[in-house]
């Protein structure tokens, strides 16, 4: 999966970037079993981000400097059955569609998200919440496991991830990009901050 990477001799489509951002304060990846260069994905890369039930979870992004960032709900969805709400969101750069990002297992998903609708930067999405065991899914017995599995997109070249595997970071840390071209492939970090 991933963006799609320039044919031979064809220079690869350049979008606006802008850095995602921890969606509260908690650990990224905390255990070390979900890290973004391997964990499972449907976009160009995902981890887990950890905090307590019933944690905010708000869509945070930067606005890049004399820019505009949009959010338009691209979907919602349920996680793996019964492990609640998966949120999708597309995020526009300075009016081009740059990729998307996505929140799962997340409860009390607020009214308005409907697909198409637009979401503030900094919006809530919704919570955290301890879900029961799910075949296939995850396992979480305590509200230690409690997480959002977060993924990123970008609709040319690639999404990157900056590693801040087993660390304890307030909301709003720059966790990765959309947008630009600072990976080759799916599941990098970015190569340069």
């Amino acid at each position: 999966m991933g963006g799609v990477p320039a044919a031979q001799g064809v220079p690869a489509v350049t979008d606006p970037t802008t850095h995602l951002r921890m969606p509260f304060t908690g650990w990224f990846d905390k255990y070390g079993f979900s890290p973004p260069g391997s964990h499972f994905t449907s976009g160009d890369w995902s981890t887990d981000l950890y905090a307590p039930p019933p944690t905010t979870v708000k869509a945070w992004i930067q606005i890049p400097s004399g820019g505009t960032t949009t959010l338009k709900v691209l979907s919602v969805g349920t996680t793996c059955g019964t492990a609640g709400k998966t949120v999708k969101l597309d995020v526009y750069v300075n009016g081009t569609k740059s990729g998307w990002m996505s929140y799962g297992h997340l409860d009390a998903v607020p009214g308005g998200i409907v697909p198409g609708a637009s979401v503030a930067v900094g919006g809530t999405v919704g919570k955290t919440k301890l879900w029961s065991y799910q075949a296939g899914c995850w396992e979480v017995t305590n509200t230690g496991g409690v997480h959002t599995h977060f993924t990123a997109y970008n609709y040319h070249n690639y999404a990157c991830y900056l590693d801040k595997s087993e660390q304890y970071l307030s909301y709003n840390t720059s966790i990765g990009r959309i947008g630009g071209a600072y990976a080759t492939h799916a599941k990098q970090e970015c190569t340069r901050p």
